[in-house]
Parts: structure tokens; sequence; C-alpha cells
């Protein structure tokens, strides 16, 4: 779990879109355990990173607690 907190308009957001991959026009590179986004698979590195937006539209009342617990154990299913 990552905390990251800074004031309106500095990067947090594009930050993690970009080392979600989700970020197509930001330059630089991403790592992981010393090793480049690159020599991951997608499959390997969508098990590493995952990423939860703000701006989410799900269909049901959830808590973000539950919503966390869901995701954490499907990573750990598959």
């Amino acid at each position: 779990v990552l905390y990251i907190t800074g004031r309106n308009g500095v990067g947090k957001s594009t930050l993690l879109s970009a080392v979600a991959d989700y970020a197509v026009d930001i330059a630089g590179k991403v790592t992981l355990d010393d090793k480049l986004k690159e020599a991951y698979t997608e499959k390997d590195w969508q098990s590493l990173v995952c990423r939860l937006g703000q701006h989410n539209r799900l269909q049901f009342p959830i808590k973000v607690s539950d919503l966390l617990m869901m995701a954490y154990y499907r990573q750990r299913s598959s």
C-alpha cells in the first residue's frame, strides 16, 4: 500500500498513472525491485501493480476497506 500526499496539481495522480501504465505521454522509466517495467510480462506487472483511481463508476455501495480487501484477495487467488 502506498500513501502519497501533496498540494493540488503537483502530479500525484499522474505519477500513479505512469506507474500503473495508464499515462502514455510520460517521459522516464518505471522500475520495481530493480527491474524495468518492460522486463515484466503484462500479466506479471498487473499482479504486482494495481491502481484504483479517484473517479470510479461502481454501481453498488461499498466501503473502501471492502473494495481493497476484494482486490487483495483477487490477486492472491488468480
